[in-house]
């Protein structure tokens, strides 16, 4: 009898010490739900530091509570406190609804605290998650273009108008991107004005291959070639493997008239882009092939590329100029001269764009101009910008319509 005595109270005090341990646990709970509300509330008149004060207790019982992490991240991102903010932040578990919404704050903290590449690992993984976001797209459009990275800040924004082609998106959120899109195409910084960000960048972590890469190509920009191709040829052997360093190294060799060197650097890597590599990546494989061979004087050669080229993507206006060259020289008169009036009518499209694109970004456009912009998209071949300014055309005749009342 006493064995199941024993047996029956070690089972009782089992069961007492689970319901202790489940009341403690759901008062523990209560009260942090209690103290994240208060914390808000406090951070919603400024006082980050009482905020922070009420979120002690909860982090020391729970230190991966995500509501009390976000909102002490957000106390120090209001104070400018970034390595502070971002620390907290990051902490967040995946898969709660506090990580989702904290992303895009974690992404401005880290621009903000020049952690460049950090920031557009996160704003991606954003994107591939939720393609949707407009804030993530336009985040990460602008440090792309800040880092001299023209066509893939383009592609970002193009991206986001297709994935909403065909979904509801309010006129003033799609002027927004079609305007960013404008100014990524017509009126990216200069390498001058992006200079002081990525030298800032760069002192706080020269561990940022895309920024020192950058940073090459605003020095040569500068006409200070010993920098640049130490920034260049540094950024490559971090990131051998990436061809977007390779094909910056070898544009810059090649506009330095160094073309062994730049041949040499070209075929280092060329193999791999042409098994694997994206229709971004290949149209550039074939553009610096186009002009390795040109600077041998293999016309014939450097023309076929130029069409393999063209076959991936419409070519650009300089592109298309040096086109019309090959083909005066390899004979080609009349072709050349069609070439020649297609670059004419390129140049007169994108000088009508660049000019309304400065207007139409302090002013909201009308139903036709929207259509003329529409126009000229088409003119320069860039579908996703001319389908996006239609449907703006679109929405606002509609907003612009009277309403007929019905009668009763």
């Amino acid at each position: 009898m006493r064995r199941p005595r024993l047996l029956v109270i070690g089972v009782v005090a089992l069961f007492l010490a689970g319901l202790g341990y489940l009341v403690v646990t759901m008062a523990l709970r209560r009260n942090a739900e209690q103290a994240v509300v208060r914390a808000a509330t406090f951070l919603q008149r400024g006082e980050v530091r009482r905020a922070r004060d009420e979120l002690q207790d909860t982090l020391r019982f729970n230190p991966s509570h995500p509501k009390a992490l976000q909102l002490v991240g957000f106390s120090y991102a209001q104070q400018q406190k970034w390595p502070e903010a971002i620390a907290y932040l990051e902490r967040i578990p995946p898969n709660v609804t506090a990580h989702d919404e904290s992303q895009i704050p974690l992404a401005a903290a880290l621009i903000a605290d020049r952690q460049l590449e950090r920031a557009e690992a996160v704003l991606g993984a954003l994107i591939e998650k939720d393609a949707g976001s407009l804030m993530a797209a336009r985040m990460l459009s602008g440090l792309l273009l800040a880092e001299l990275r023209k066509e893939e800040a383009v592609a970002i924004l193009e991206q986001f108008l297709q994935n909403r082609a065909n979904a509801e998106l309010r006129p003033d959120d799609r002027l927004l991107i079609l305007r960013d899109l404008m100014t990524a195409e017509f009126h990216p910084p200069t390498p001058a004005e992006c200079l002081p960000t990525l030298q800032e960048a760069f002192r706080k972590d020269q561990q940022q291959p895309s920024v020192r890469l950058a940073l090459g190509q605003c020095e040569s920009d500068a006409g200070h070639l010993v920098e640049a191709e130490g920034h260049l040829v540094a950024a490559l052997q971090q990131q051998s493997h990436d061809w977007r360093f390779r094909a910056v190294v070898c544009q810059f060799l090649l506009d330095a008239g160094t073309f062994e060197e730049a041949e040499r650097v070209f075929r280092a890597g060329d193999q791999a882009v042409v098994e694997g590599g994206n229709d971004h990546q290949k149209f550039e494989y074939w553009t610096i092939r186009s002009r390795i061979e040109e600077a041998c004087e293999d016309d014939l050669n450097a023309l076929q590329s130029q069409d393999q080229a063209a076959a991936i993507r419409v070519l650009g206006r300089s592109e298309i100029a040096r086109r019309g060259k090959l083909l005066r020289r390899l004979g080609r008169n009349d072709e050349a001269q069609s070439v020649r009036e297609d670059e004419y009518k390129l140049a007169r499209s994108e000088l009508r764009l660049w000019n309304l694109s400065r207007d139409l970004g302090v002013r909201a456009p009308t139903p036709d101009e929207c259509e003329e912009v529409a126009g000229m998209y088409e003119a320069l071949n860039k579908t996703y910008g001319a389908v996006g300014w239609r449907r703006l055309a679109s929405q606002l005749q509609k907003a612009a319509a009277p309403r007929t009342e019905l009668a009763l």
